[in-house]
């Protein structure tokens, strides 16, 4: 039997997870290459689940995650970020947020991602070569956004991540990055 416009249908209640993530900001240097990445805050972090009427309130209640955490004890990590990473039945997405007012110039990565290596590359006789620099690190580093800096003769870096892996370019002054392409991990 077909329902009346005026009556509600008897729908489940949507259940999600929500994985939340506090990073704080760490520079590392690697053969003179230096670069800003994040490490991830455990006693921060934290996975609670979530009951909703609909998908379009668990995105809400995951902005009100957000929200209470930076107006809480976050505030005093600037420089940080915090992640919300919620995923249900069907449905899965991302949000994040800077702690502070401090914001990067450059994206290495379209979300905080852990690093597994770092290469670079020299320009051998008019050919790009491309070498190992750190194969694997002391605690789990994750880049997302941040300053590099290139010492003389490395023209540009490899970050290898977990999803996948980022070249990126000197320009022709100084430290910025010109170019950037993705790679497929090797």
């Amino acid at each position: 039997m077909p329902q009346k416009n005026n009556e509600k249908k008897n729908e489940s209640p949507v259940k999600a997870v929500a994985y939340i993530n506090v990073y704080t900001p760490e520079s590392i240097e690697v053969r003179g290459i230096k670069l800003k990445a994040y490490v991830l805050n455990d006693k921060e972090s934290a996975i609670k689940e979530i009951t909703a009427p609909s998908v379009l309130d668990i995105v809400s209640k995951a902005r009100e995650i957000l929200k209470k955490h930076l107006s809480g004890e976050l505030k005093n990590l600037s420089g940080g970020l915090i992640t919300v990473d919620i995923s249900g039945k069907g449905f899965s997405f991302y949000y994040g947020e800077y702690i502070g007012e401090e914001r990067n110039k450059e994206l290495l990565f379209p979300r905080p991602a852990k690093l597994l290596k770092i290469g670079y590359y020299v320009n051998e006789n008019g050919e790009m070569k491309r070498k190992l620099a750190k194969k694997s690190f002391d605690k789990e580093y994750y880049v997302y956004e941040g300053e590099i800096q290139f010492p003389q003769g490395i023209e540009g870096i490899v970050l290898a991540t977990e999803y996948g892996s980022r070249s990126i370019f000197r320009s022709g002054t100084g430290n910025e990055v010109a170019r950037s392409n993705k790679e497929q991990q090797n």
